[in-house]
C-alpha cells in the first residue's frame, strides 16, 4: 500500500491550526480537529437567481452577475413570428428591474460593456448597421457598423468595442471583425473561421479577446474551435469539448479565464446544459446548468457568470436566471476512502 510519503517524498505535517497562507496542493493534519486537510480545488456550481420579467429568447446580455444587463429578443412562438423587442432590464444579483428601452427593437444583437456603459449593435430582423450606447439611464445613437450583421460576437466597452463574425444576407456566415473607438467602427483582423450563432458569446477586451464555438452557414455546421484576438489578428486555440451555437459566456472574463455554457450542441432544437472552463491552455468540464438553454443573455467576471432566459426547446422561451460560481482553491477536509 502506497503512503503519502512514498508518493510525494515527504510526510504530512501535523499542526494544531490550519496554516494562514497555504500553497496550492498543500496537505496537513489538523490535530485539534482530528482531520486531514488540503488546500485544493473545490467545485463549481449553478444556483437559481431572480426570474426575468417575461419569457424571451434570442436575447443579448452584458455586465456582471451582480450588475447585469439584458436587451432585446422576442417572445416565444413560431420562429421570427413575433416582433423584435426593445426592452432593457438590469440585474442586481437577485432581481431584474425594467430600464429605458432601446431606440431600435432587435434580437441576436452583439453587445458589450457594463450595466452603466454598454453598446448594442446589429441583430435582427435583417442585418442592420445601427448601434446604440447605454449610459445606465438612456440609449443614444452610436457609430454605425460598416457591415450589417446578426448573431455576432460582441465584447469590450463603449470606447473599445469589438464585433466579430455573424450572419450576413440572412444565410451566410462572415469572418469580418470591426473595432469601435466610441464614435466609429473600423476594420479589424478577420476570424480564421467564419461563423454565426454566437451573439451571446465573446469574452475579454478589444486587444485580448476569445471567441468560442458557433456554426458555419450555409449548412449549419457546428463548431468547437476557439480563437484568440490580440488587437490585430486571430490565432487558433485548443478546441472546446463541445461544438454548438447559441452558447453563452461570462463576457467580462479574460483570455485565461473563460466560461462557456449551454447552447445547441446537437441537431436543432434540443438545448444543452454543458459548462466548460478555459484556463488559457485547456478546456475542462464544470457544473451543468440546471435548465438546458441557448441564446440567453449572459455576462460575468473571472469568478462568476449568469445565464438568463433564452430558448429551452423548440420555440420555447424561458424567464429563469441561473448564477454560476467558479471553482476556487480552498481549504477542504480530505478523506482517505
Amino acid at each position: 500500500m502506497s503512503t503519502y510519503e512514498n508518493l510525494h517524498g515527504k510526510r504530512v505535517n501535523v499542526v494544531s491550526a490550519n496554516p494562514s497562507n497555504p500553497k496550492d496542493g498543500e496537505v496537513w493534519y489538523n490535530s485539534t480537529l482530528g482531520q486531514l486537510k488540503g488546500y485544493v480545488l473545490g467545485s463549481s456550481s449553478w444556483a437559481s437567481g431572480g426570474n426575468y420579467p417575461v419569457n424571451v429568447r434570442l436575447i443579448s446580455g452584458s455586465g456582471t452577475q451582480t450588475a447585469g444587463l439584458a436587451v432585446g429578443g422576442f417572445s416565444p412562438g413560431s420562429p421570427y413570428a413575433n416582433p423584435a423587442d426593445a426592452t432593457t432590464n438590469e440585474y442586481d444579483g437577485s432581481s431584474w428591474g425594467n430600464a429605458a428601452e432601446m431606440s431600435n427593437a432587435r434580437y441576436t444583437a452583439a453587445t458589450g460593456g457594463s450595466q452603466t456603459s454598454s453598446w448594442a449593435a446589429g441583430g435582427g430582423p435583417g442585418e442592420p448597421t445601427t448601434n446604440e450606447e447605454y449610459n445606465g439611464s438612456s440609449w443614444t445613437a452610436g457609430g454605425a457598423l460598416s457591415t450589417g450583421r446578426r448573431e455576432s460576437y460582441g465584447l469590450g466597452v463603449n470606447t473599445a468595442g469589438l464585433i466579430a463574425g455573424g450572419k450576413v444576407n440572412s444565410t451566410t456566415s462572415t469572418n469580418i471583425s470591426e473595432e469601435y473607438n466610441g464614435s466609429s467602427w473600423t476594420s479589424g483582423g478577420n476570424l480564421n473561421v467564419a461563423r454565426d450563432g454566437v451573439w451571446c458569446g465573446g469574452n475579454g477586451t478589444q486587444t485580448a479577446a476569445i471567441a468560442v464555438s458557433g456554426r458555419v452557414n450555409p449548412g449549419a455546421t457546428l463548431l468547437n474551435n476557439s480563437e484568440a484576438y490580440d488587437g490585430s489578428s486571430w490565432t487558433a486555440l485548443t478546441a472546446s469539448s463541445t461544438a454548438g451555437y447559441g452558447r453563452m459566456m461570462n463576457k467580462q472574463g479574460t483570455q485565461t479565464t473563460t466560461y462557456v455554457f449551454g447552447g445547441v450542441t446537437a441537431s436543432y432544437p434540443p438545448a444543452a446544459t454543458e459548462t466548460e472552463v478555459w484556463n488559457g491552455t485547456s478546456w475542462t468540464t464544470a457544473a451543468n446548468l440546471g435548465t438546458a438553454r441557448y441564446g440567453g443573455a449572459s455576462g460575468g467576471s473571472t469568478t462568476d457568470a449568469f445565464a438568463c432566459a433564452g430558448h429551452t426547446g423548440s420555440g420555447a422561451g424561458s424567464n429563469s436566471t441561473e448564477e454560476f460560481t467558479a471553482a476556487v482553491v480552498e481549504t477542504k477536509t480530505l478523506t482517505v476512502s
